[in-house]
């Protein structure tokens, strides 16, 4: 998906497969740390923010209410 910020790109790729000890300067060493944090960081919120949903309850037609922390609104799952 291309509007995904989680998505990997080959820029992030290079940057997870270079080792940091190996830097000298430690400006660019803080740079590259810093852009791995933003990264995995970046990762985590995106995985954590899909799988997070909260049951609310249900109805006497056993409709279940549910709430997405990333998407607006209640959710209504109806048995058909």
């Amino acid at each position: 998906v291309a509007n995904d910020p989680a998505a990997v790109t080959a820029d992030d790729e290079d940057i997870e497969t270079i080792d940091e000890s190996k830097i000298d300067d430690l400006d660019k060493r803080l740079t590259l740390i810093t852009r791995k944090y933003a990264l995995i960081k970046r990762r985590v919120i995106d995985k954590h923010s899909r799988t997070r949903a909260l049951h609310l309850g249900q109805d006497r037609y056993r409709r279940r209410y549910w709430y997405f922390s990333y998407l607006p609104g209640i959710y209504i799952e109806g048995l058909t």
